[in-house]
C-alpha cells in the first residue's frame, strides 16, 4: 500500500508481486495459503480488483509467517 494524499493509502499491485518475490512463493502458492484462487491473486497483482481489508490482512499474516 502506498500513501496517498487526503485519502488514507491505495493498493500497490507491484508491492504484492514484490513481496510475493521476495518470500519465493508462486501465484499458485501464496494463493493456496490465502486461500483465494490463483486467478484471484493474478488479478490482484494487475490491480484489478484490489483486495479487501480481510485479504490484505492474510497477506500481511502470510508474510509475517515466512
Amino acid at each position: 500500500m502506498s500513501p496517498v494524499k487526503n485519502r488514507g493509502f491505495a493498493f500497490d499491485p507491484g508491492a504484492l508481486v514484490e513481496l510475493r518475490e521476495a518470500l519465493g512463493l508462486t501465484q499458485a502458492a501464496l494463493a493456496r495459503e490465502l486461500g483465494v484462487p490463483t486467478n484471484t491473486l493474478s488479478r490482484w497483482e494487475t490491480g484489478a480488483p484490489t483486495p479487501d481489508a480481510n485479504s490484505l490482512a492474510a497477506v500481511h499474516s502470510v508474510a509475517a509467517d515466512h
